[in-house]
């Protein structure tokens, strides 16, 4: 346990009594690291001159919020300050990697209350009397956790999830919802448990337990193809790979592209972060392919990102 007075920890009151503020210098300490990890991103319009300018910046805001604190009767905890930065949280990484890699879900305030889960709560522009950990839901002026969001509240922002259960619906109404049972329509893509989210019909899809190898199919498996033998009828097979004929002139298994003209399966090779890519080599998913070699892309922190961050 760190020891602490005044709110500050002792290296930050070793030059300053109780009754008076930190020095500047000493608040944007705090912002060293953090606004170093944010000039090495490389943005092309920074966000601040340099790190000089961007630890007297935050350090200026630092300040401020200790002044709502204290004018609030709120808790102080200025040690919070640079976990809640974006560059902090999300490094330097592009959007496309945040998606497949995203970020521990956290909340350390800096300004908070003690008013526990599921109280009634009063919001000071972004701090609340809610206890360090919890938010107050504008919705509801609720105590609520962040990082486990019960239905119906807004989940599609940064560092917010919902609860065991739940899916967040990130293309209509970017809320919490019931994750979807067998027979009923998927959610985002996603479903309950192991189920499996299937087309019916044109732009219908449905949560259900799709045919494994070897199972008799209609149109879809949950592993390999759904094959057509005109011997045994429509069945779940496995999909040719390296150098076997594509089914139909056109299915390969899973990892495998059908060349023409020859119609035969081969592996589809993915650059990774750095290597050289082409339409040939594609980069894996989590990168862009950036003048020939597969890059992160804009850093989100840089404004790289076209929706809300993980």
């Amino acid at each position: 346990m760190r020891a602490v007075i005044c709110g500050w920890s002792l290296m930050f009151v070793a030059t300053a009594g109780c009754g008076e503020d930190p020095p500047i210098e000493l608040r944007s300490e705090l912002f060293r690291e953090a606004c170093a990890a944010l000039v090495a991103c490389g943005c092309e319009q920074p966000m601040y001159a340099d790190e000089d300018h961007c630890r007297a910046v935050l350090a200026a805001d630092l300040a401020g919020l200790e002044t709502v604190a204290r004018a609030t009767g709120l808790r102080f905890e200025p040690e919070c300050a640079d976990v809640e930065l974006p560059v902090v949280r999300l490094g330097c990484r592009g959007e496309r990697e945040l998606l497949f890699d995203p970020p521990a879900c956290r909340r350390c305030a800096v300004v908070h209350g003690e008013e526990p889960l599921g109280a009634p709560c009063l919001d000071f522009g972004g701090y609340s009397d809610c206890a360090q950990g919890l938010e107050c839901d504008p919705g509801t002026d609720v105590c609520v956790d962040p990082c486990a969001l019960p239905a119906d509240l807004p989940c599609a922002a940064d560092n917010r999830r919902c609860a065991e259960g739940l899916i967040c619906d990130t293309w209509e109404s970017r809320a919490c919802r019931p994750a979807p049972q067998a027979g009923e329509p998927c959610v985002s893509y996603q479903c309950a448990g192991d189920l499996d989210c299937y087309g019916i019909g044109e732009n219908n899809v449905e949560c259900g337990d799709l045919p494994d190898i070897g199972e008799s199919c209609d149109e879809q498996c949950s592993d390999g193809i759904c094959f057509d033998d005109p011997a045994g009828g429509l069945s779940c097979v496995v999909g040719p790979g390296e150098g076997e004929p594509c089914l139909h002139d056109y299915f390969c298994a899973d990892g495998y592209d059908c060349d023409s003209p020859d119609h035969i399966c081969h592996l589809v090779v993915e650059a990774e972060l750095g290597e050289s890519c082409s339409s040939d080599v594609p980069c894996a998913l989590a990168w862009e392919c950036i003048d020939d070699v597969c890059s992160r892309g804009t850093p989100y922190v840089c404004g790289g990102g076209t929706g809300d961050p993980p």
